[in-house]
């Protein structure tokens, strides 16, 4: 996720002098190298959690896995929700499970009132570029690059656009897409290429929507949605959108 880089991984200090059960020394270059494989029980149980000292040397160090979970904006939302608004309330866990509860009547009554309502997904592609003007300028333009670099063999680009265009980008898994096209943009941007491909699905009902992970996501905020498999995009041409979001801003082709 583009959220998240090996700086972020939290620094402990006295996990330096720890060996791991096989005896090898942690690397100094590589935090996570020679860490201990607890579990996560194994980690919140730990006394050195629970009793005062010097939890950096007690405490055993957590795996990368622990370290992801830990990190994520589930795991936040949770720990924001057992200490109370204010976040100086002793931690309590019915806190937490009132929560769960307004939760749910929220998404039971949202779910019956935008069950048939129309709505845009995104899914935003790095390194992808289509063109779906059929028998266009461009796709002659296209075609006729494919034949000077190769003689009278088609261009990659011409044959991946006719490809699409037969297929509808069917896909045979569910489809991860977002309704936040800022979301989208930044998967777009995360590879090295210029190139990139905004996919724009108008949806008007849950049937070819898809669930909504945001409630069990561990990253809710990116409002994801698991578009349905085996279910045929038809190509409706393209638009010019300007998003500006930061460093993200440009005009895209949807």
């Amino acid at each position: 996720s583009p959220q998240h880089s090996e700086s972020m991984s939290p620094q402990h200090s006295g996990a330096s002098a720890r060996a791991s059960s096989s005896g090898t020394q942690p690397s100094a270059s590589d935090p996570l190298d020679g860490a201990i494989d607890h579990t996560l029980d194994h980690t919140l149980d730990h006394t050195a959690v629970k009793c005062p000292g010097d939890r950096a040397a007690q405490a055993p160090r957590p795996t990368s896995k622990q370290r992801w979970l830990m990190l994520s904006d589930s795991v936040r939302e949770a720990i924001g929700s057992c200490k109370g608004a204010s976040g100086k309330e002793p931690a309590s866990q019915s806190r937490l499970a009132a929560r769960a509860i307004r939760e749910m009547q929220r998404r039971a009554a949202r779910r019956q009132s935008d069950s048939h309502m129309r709505m845009d997904l995104w899914r935003g592609m790095s390194d992808i570029e289509l063109d779906l003007s059929v028998g266009g300028g461009r796709s002659q333009a296209a075609l006729q690059e494919g034949c000077d670099q190769n003689g009278d063999a088609r261009s990659s680009k011409q044959e991946r656009m006719e490809e699409f265009l037969h297929q509808g980008g069917s896909e045979m898994a569910p489809m991860s897409t977002t309704s936040d096209p800022l979301v989208a943009l930044q998967y777009a941007l995360n590879g090295e290429s210029r190139q990139a491909t905004l996919l724009k699905i108008a949806t008007d009902s849950f049937i070819n929507r898809g669930a909504s992970l945001a409630f069990l996501s561990a990253f809710p905020k990116e409002m994801e949605y698991l578009f349905p498999p085996l279910t045929y995009l038809e190509p409706r041409g393209w638009e010019r959108l300007l998003i500006s979001r930061d460093e993200a801003t440009g005009e895209w082709t949807v």
